[in-house]
């Protein structure tokens, strides 16, 4: 297990509050307001999602400090000013838990890639394993597996999640030396595959998985996105 220990500078609040500006535009987290404090993203979102649409909840980051540079991140590592911070698993798992139990038992871990992904991955698991464990949290947890990670850690996040996602981001592959240069078809393809055959073989507690994609970032056009929707969810 990885081990991480870092001071504190900022309290949990101001913690949450970072999460939820970089959560702002994600179909996860409904109850996001927009930054200028107008509109109807949560209505935008719905009319995305459609009828079907997952549970969602509410996104909290073990780290927005990311090592990676994907052009359309908020966490990205070349973005100046941003205020940085990480939690050691039991202090997040605590967190997670404050806010699992605001919004009807429910949350979606995540976070940026923080010294590499196995590393980040193994940090998510143990924030898991405090919250069923220790914390005997039975809500649903929605949880983010990174880019490349292990095979088996993957298994071990299913174990624990309800729950798990891995985004495709572009519709081309091309398209990540464009806005994603370290990520790339195997690191992305490669997990949500492990994701999917663990559970058809019914070998993770986890019962669905989801990604997602940023329509016309790279120039796509409809019919490219129209036919990975359905290769994806075929």
């Amino acid at each position: 297990m990885a081990s991480i220990h870092i001071t504190p500078t900022l309290s949990n609040d101001d913690r949450v509050t970072l999460m939820r500006e970089d959560a702002r535009y994600d179909v996860a987290d409904t109850e996001a307001p927009p930054l200028d404090g107008s509109g109807d993203l949560a209505g935008i979102r719905s009319r995305v999602k459609g009828p079907m649409a997952a549970v969602t909840a509410p996104k909290v980051f073990l780290s927005n400090d990311c090592v990676f540079n994907c052009s359309y991140c908020g966490c990205r590592c070349g973005r100046d000013g941003k205020t940085r911070y990480a939690h050691p698993p039991r202090e997040f798992a605590e967190l997670s838990m404050k806010v699992a139990r605001k919004n009807g038992n429910r949350v979606f871990i995540t976070s940026a890639i923080h010294n590499n992904p196995d590393y980040t991955q193994e940090l998510i698991i143990e924030t898991m394993r405090v919250l069923r464990r220790d914390l005997d949290y039975k809500g649903y947890l929605h949880a983010k597996v990174m880019p490349g990670a292990h095979p088996e850690l993957i298994r071990q996040a299913g174990m624990l999640a309800n729950r798990l996602s891995v985004n495709i981001e572009v519709a081309k592959s091309e398209g990540y030396q464009q806005i994603a240069r370290q990520k790339n078809k195997v690191n992305i393809l490669g997990p949500m595959e492990t994701i999917a055959r663990l559970i058809r073989e019914g070998g993770v507690a986890a019962k669905s998985s989801t990604t997602q994609l940023m329509a016309g970032s790279t120039g796509e056009d409809d019919f490219t996105i129209l036919n990975l929707s359905k290769a994806l969810y075929r």
